[in-house]
């Protein structure tokens, strides 16, 4: 093995809970644990009954900055979460001594550890700024400063990497002042998706009689547009309607109100739409739920619109399931139009259409499903991915 790969990694993120990031993070410790890497983790928050099965027992997880409240009443959730990360990586450049910190999600605390003389890299999943609600001038007033510190804070980083090529066009809109181009490192699914005779169990407390399934993977939060599942269901030809079961599972945490809002929303939408008996929604599946969900599943939906990567295809395709996506952001990257899955326009309608087709034409159902698990593995493979990472992480450690 090449000396210059590090022996010891610390991998610093705010919320150790069930979600793309979560899983991408998770998946660089695998790739460096493969690559005899000591992988750590450092983070704010790691509830057991609510995480990857790696950060329960496989990896070492040090939980700090957990008594700092996410919200007080609700308010000064970016400040806190600044805190929180400030905190955070204080006590993991304080209490460890490794030769790589891997950053995600919250910039803040990379100057800390440059303060310490630690090598770091970052991983953008998305900038923050775009991310938050559009508000009042109070509003811009209160982000404005933090906006400017996540773009200086990350500058400090020695690499920064961003999940796609749509993110690293928005990347270079949004922070201006960083003189270089960020370079694409994909994330990858989990490569124990790829091992057959998985343990599988139903979700579903009756049996499901419907011919097709639809399921949309995704955290219960507004931006994932699981609403627009439900409404596509509502938009499909009345003949095929009562032959579609909609399924929407994902994680929740009964400590972000937004987490309760949607759900509750969800289930009043298929209700006023009259499809509440074709709809179910699962909160937290585990892995054999999740198992039994993509072997039945006739396709995945992928709802979100200008999503920065998207997990869930990948997860899906790998397990032959073909994705039907949005036109737009990282499903571009990974959905191949036709071959792998259907992309449309985005709207209730335009998901409505891909599922009629693919409902009636058994070929190209068949088609996609052949496709998808060899295309993915060709540039998603964990072997691709791995090879990746510890090309960035050894140009880092030559510097």
């Amino acid at each position: 093995m090449d000396t210059l790969v590090t022996k010891t990694d610390i991998i610093i993120h705010p919320d150790l809970g069930i979600g793309g990031a979560e899983r991408l993070v998770v998946d660089l410790a695998l790739a460096l644990e493969h690559e005899d890497y000591d992988v750590k983790f450092y983070t704010s928050h790691h509830d057991k009954k609510h995480c990857f099965p790696e950060t329960n027992g496989r990896f070492q997880v040090f939980v700090h900055g957990d008594f700092i409240p996410m919200t007080i009443f609700g308010y000064f959730y970016i400040f806190l979460a600044t805190i929180r990360a400030l905190y955070l990586a204080f006590v993991a450049a304080w209490k460890s001594n490794a030769d790589l910190y891997i950053v995600d999600q919250i910039s803040v605390g990379v100057p800390i550890l440059k303060l310490f003389n630690k090598k770091v890299l970052f991983y953008c999943h998305h900038p923050d700024k775009l991310l938050v609600k559009k508000g009042g001038f109070m509003k811009r007033m209160y982000r404005k400063p933090f906006d400017w510190i996540e773009e200086k804070a990350m500058s400090f980083a020695d690499t920064i990497v961003v999940n796609s090529l749509y993110t690293q066009t928005v990347y270079e809109k949004a922070f201006p002042s960083h003189s270089s181009t960020p370079q694409v490192l994909y994330p990858t699914y989990n490569p124990i998706l790829e091992e057959e005779n998985q343990d599988e169990k139903s979700p579903f407390e009756e049996e499901v009689t419907e011919e097709f399934m639809f399921v949309s993977i995704n955290r219960y939060e507004g931006k994932k547009n699981h609403d627009v599942a439900i409404s596509a269901l509502n938009e499909l030809p009345e003949d095929l309607r009562g032959n579609v079961r909609v399924v929407i599972a994902g994680g929740f945490d009964d400590r972000v109100i937004e987490n309760i809002e949607v759900y509750k929303y969800l289930e009043s939408l298929a209700k006023k739409l009259g499809v509440e008996h074709h709809v179910t929604l699962i909160k937290n599946f585990t892995n054999p739920e999740r198992e039994y969900l993509l072997k039945r599943a006739t396709a995945v939906l992928y709802t979100p619109p200008y999503e920065h990567f998207g997990i869930v295809p990948l997860e899906a395709m790998i397990k032959n399931v073909p994705v039907i996506a949005c036109n737009n952001g990282g499903p571009l990257e990974t959905v191949q139009d036709g071959i792998t899955g259907m992309l449309c326009d985005g709207s209730p309608k335009g998901f409505a259409q891909c599922i009629t087709k693919m409902c009636n034409d058994k070929e190209l159902r068949e088609n996609l499903k052949q496709n998808a698990k060899n295309e993915t593995k060709k540039k998603f493979g964990f072997e691709t991915f791995t090879r990746n990472v510890i090309n960035v992480v050894n140009n880092i450690l030559a510097h």
